[in-house]
């Protein structure tokens, strides 16, 4: 919990120096029936889980070494966790605090779509 509250307060005190350099992305994790709704502004991530599951999304947009440009991400629905996508291969893994990784896969960029999200499971919940 304290990883999630160390990102977040960092976030939210890069926010209020954001810009006319904010762009958006939205995804939706294939096969399951969440996503994320992002802003980005100098290098900051903020915004909202979509889909099936409601919350805080935070983070920061950047280079990972060896995986390339990406979105670090702590999503509410996983606490202690920080979700990492690959921009330029739109992939994705979730890892753990102790560094395993939870859950891999890809993703869709765009909106969840509304309909057979019951169907589906919430990542890093299998």
């Amino acid at each position: 919990m304290k990883l999630q509250h160390t990102i977040f307060a960092a976030a939210l005190a890069l926010i209020g120096t954001a810009s006319a350099q904010a762009a958006t992305f939205s995804a939706v994790f294939d096969g399951f029936c969440d996503g994320v709704s992002i802003t980005v502004s100098n290098g900051v991530a903020y915004g909202s889980e979509t889909g099936c599951v409601g919350g805080a999304a935070v983070g920061t947009k950047g280079s990972v070494k060896k995986q390339g440009k990406a979105y670090t991400l702590s999503l509410n629905h996983l606490p202690n966790a920080v979700y990492v996508l690959n921009i330029d291969t739109p992939t994705w893994t979730i890892y753990a605090a102790d560094g395993s990784v939870v859950e891999s896969g890809t993703y869709t960029v765009g909106s969840v779509p509304a309909e057979g999200l019951a169907q589906q499971p919430v990542s890093g919940k299998r």
